[in-house]
């Protein structure tokens, strides 16, 4: 899956060690939620969407320690 904006992947950033957070556009987070709610997948979204320098609003998604960071990352990866 790739962001409508910059055209990049989406990236599961691990770098935190406390799990898996992902930067969304939020003009894709539903069909995110969906996809993670069919495949079971565990999150929480921080309460603020951010945008900086006028550019389209993104909000972070963060996944559990416990989840298989590269398993969600596959799932982004397949789709288009």
């Amino acid at each position: 899956m790739r962001d409508p904006y910059t055209h990049r992947p989406l990236i599961v950033n691990t770098d935190d060690g406390k799990g898996g957070r992902i930067v969304i556009r939020v003009e894709i987070l539903d069909k995110v939620q969906k996809l993670f709610a069919e495949h079971g997948i565990r999150y929480w979204m921080d309460s603020n969407h951010l945008s900086i320098n006028q550019e389209p609003p993104f909000a972070f998604l963060n996944l559990n320690a416990q989840l298989d960071a590269k398993m969600v990352q596959d799932l982004l990866d397949s789709v288009e």
